[in-house]
């Protein structure tokens, strides 16, 4: 396994598919609050952000160094552990949570898949703490 492991991909890895901002959208399901509730109301804009963040990590636009570019496998990395997603999907449905205190940065439990998504209050500023709180963290496969 370990001599021929690109033999075995295909068994643990999707087709070489282009991940995409609507793949990452429509891998999990996000847990609101109440409705009605106020933590509802900034919950539902932090996830509109996030959907916009992924189109503009998609598009090339979330330039984080140089020349670099923050991409869509290493928000996946970040959430999950993988930088693909596997062909058989999750075991549990990946999540997305929303952090109510003064965390700005984003957390995952890769081992459940939950992504928690922090509350800002402009775009810029969400954008920029997800990007530096993805880069910034360990890095799967390094060790």
């Amino acid at each position: 396994m370990k001599e021929h492991f690109n033999h075995l991909r295909y068994l643990f890895l999707a087709k070489d598919k282009t991940l995409t901002a609507k793949d990452l959208i429509d891998v999990f399901t996000t847990q609101f609050s109440e409705e009605g509730s106020n933590r509802r109301q900034n919950e539902i804009k932090s996830y509109a952000w996030f959907r916009d963040f992924l189109l503009d990590v998609e598009g090339g636009e979330m330039h984080v160094e140089e020349s670099k570019y923050l991409t869509l496998q290493e928000v996946l990395a970040f959430a999950c552990g993988l930088e693909e997603l596997p062909p058989l999907g999750f075991k549990n449905k990946p999540i997305i949570e929303f952090l109510h205190t003064d965390r700005k940065f984003p957390e995952a439990n890769t081992c459940a898949v939950v992504l928690r998504l922090p509350i800002h209050r402009s775009y810029d500023e969400f954008c920029n703490h997800m990007c530096s709180g993805i880069l910034q963290a360990p890095m799967f496969g390094m060790a």
